[in-house]
């Protein structure tokens, strides 16, 4: 079991998890979410995707994306999607505070408690005062119903455990750009 936490720029953070074989398939997009046809499939094992997330580029916002899972044809639609590889957590927003997030380390120590692998990443919008990352979490997910399903019981976890993400439509989006 390997545990790092890499602190870089504006306070941004990254967390991992990582434990045995992580392969994940990913659809990746460059250039803004209206590029829906332009892509590519990546595998990823879920380290080097921390790594990978853990030497961000400050630039402008929505300059590439990736999707949950492999596209195919290659173009950014929910009947493309035969399954997904990952879970995303937006967080962005609690269920008392439109404005920010739980802190990214409380959901690190919950996700660990529970035995959950994961990688965290700030957003864009994240600051000093306003948290808003993503949760990556791996898992096989084979349709947008039990997408939904797993969001709401890793949600309704980790609220037992006194960390509030909002469940925000984005999460359930089964072609998603994040």
């Amino acid at each position: 079991v390997g545990w790092s936490t890499i602190d870089y720029p504006a306070f941004r953070q990254i967390i991992t998890r990582t434990i045995g074989d992580n392969k994940l398939l990913l659809t990746i997009f460059q250039g803004n979410q209206t590029n829906s046809q332009n892509g590519q499939y990546k595998e990823y094992e879920l380290e080097d995707l921390a790594k990978l997330f853990s030497r961000p580029k400050k630039g402008p916002k929505h300059i590439g994306y990736f999707v949950r899972g492999k596209l195919d044809p290659l173009h950014r639609k929910d009947v493309n999607l035969a399954s997904a590889d990952l879970m995303v957590l937006d967080g962005d927003r609690t269920s008392k505070d439109e404005q920010s997030c739980c802190p990214p380390m409380d959901v690190h120590i919950a996700l660990k408690e529970m035995n959950i692998n994961h990688v965290i990443y700030t957003t864009h919008s994240h600051s000093f005062n306003k948290n808003k990352f993503r949760v990556l979490i791996p898992c096989k997910i084979g349709s947008k119903e039990n997408l939904k399903a797993t969001v709401n019981h890793i949600l309704t976890e980790l609220l037992a455990k006194d960390v509030d993400i909002y469940n925000v439509k984005e999460m359930n989006t089964w072609s998603q750009p994040w």
